[in-house]
């Protein structure tokens, strides 16, 4: 099952962060060694498993405020409207999670949205075979 999970985000990003007690047989200051199932599957999709630090994963902060600004802005957006169906709340959601992505960046050209769209004709590019 955590493989399907990793089919997903393994085509949507090449390195990511995890707290992987499961997959990490040592992990030092210098070297990790991963167990035989990740370390196949990292090469498989010739990416990189960085397993955060234990008990203070600060390597995920970039993704985790990330997610929280775009939370925030949200639901800041949507505060005083009045919804009467769980469609209607993930329709305006969705209509403000695009405006948030083709919002322009302050201190580089282009958008969340445009950046997305260069990185997703590499994706693409490559064939996607599940591990």
């Amino acid at each position: 099952m955590i493989f399907n999970y990793f089919n997903y985000l393994l085509y949507i990003n090449s390195s990511f962060t995890l707290n992987l007690k499961t997959g990490v047989s040592k992990n030092t200051r210098y070297e990790t060694i991963l167990n035989k199932s990740y370390a196949e599957m990292a090469e498989y999709y010739e990416t990189a498993i960085v397993p955060a630090r234990v008990r203070a994963p600060q390597d995920k902060n970039l993704a985790e405020g990330t997610v929280k600004f775009a939370t925030t802005w949200i639901i800041a957006a949507l505060r005083n409207r009045k919804f009467f169906s769980l469609e209607e709340v993930k329709s305006a959601a969705k209509e403000k999670l695009d405006e948030l992505n083709k919002t322009p960046f302050k201190k580089r050209e282009g958008c969340r949205y445009s950046a997305y769209k260069e990185e997703e004709h590499i994706h693409e590019a490559a064939s996607f075979n599940p591990f």
